[in-house]
């Protein structure tokens, strides 16, 4: 039951997602065309997503029994990530496009309020609670591999600073200065 209650979230969740994103890209279109490794990167988390959600149908990966407890805490992390990327996908509103995506839209604005007051990215945190709550739930090794999706998203992170760095200075660098980039007042 709480494979599909989890399931029921994550396409709520996901739902959410592609209309933020049409509203985006009304508002503020893409400046530039991906690149084959930035496609390669988008079907990656496609196939992610597309795994995850198999898992949350049956489709058992490498499974372990641990008891409700860890499937009850996987849940828990879940929410608390989808609660996270929601907030800042909220807040980051048409100055948001794909980690993939890697551009400067036209007119657009530091995000400097709210979650983003105390960390850089924030929806890569809270896509990482919910990728690391999901394995839980469904009792997978595979949250192992979810760390990887940390050194992942670090790379991205730094990728975007380097690039809004670029794009708004100083005002940027001392943002970085007064912020984590994943977990307040730690990292």
């Amino acid at each position: 039951m709480l494979k599909f209650i989890t399931l029921f979230f994550l396409f709520l969740h996901w739902i959410y997602w592609i209309e933020k994103a049409k509203e985006t890209n009304l508002k503020k279109p893409k400046s530039n065309n991906m690149s084959f490794w930035q496609l390669l990167e988008k079907l990656l988390i496609r196939f992610t997503g597309t795994v995850v959600t198999f898992q949350l149908v049956g489709l058992n990966i490498f499974n372990f029994s641990a008891g409700r407890i860890v499937s009850y805490f996987g849940f828990t992390l879940f929410l608390i990530g989808l609660l996270i990327s929601v907030i800042a996908r909220k807040e980051i509103d048409t100055n948001w496009t794909g980690g993939y995506e890697y551009q400067i839209k036209k007119y657009h604005s530091l995000v400097t309020t709210g979650i983003y007051r105390y960390i850089r990215h924030p929806i890569y945190l809270g896509l990482l609670c919910i990728a690391l709550g999901v394995e839980l739930v469904v009792q997978s090794y595979l949250f192992l591999f979810v760390f990887l999706f940390f050194f992942w998203f670090y790379y991205w992170g730094k990728r975007e600073e380097k690039l809004l760095s670029e794009h708004f200075g100083k005002e940027y660098e001392l943002y970085v200065k007064r912020t984590k980039m994943f977990i307040p007042y730690i990292f």
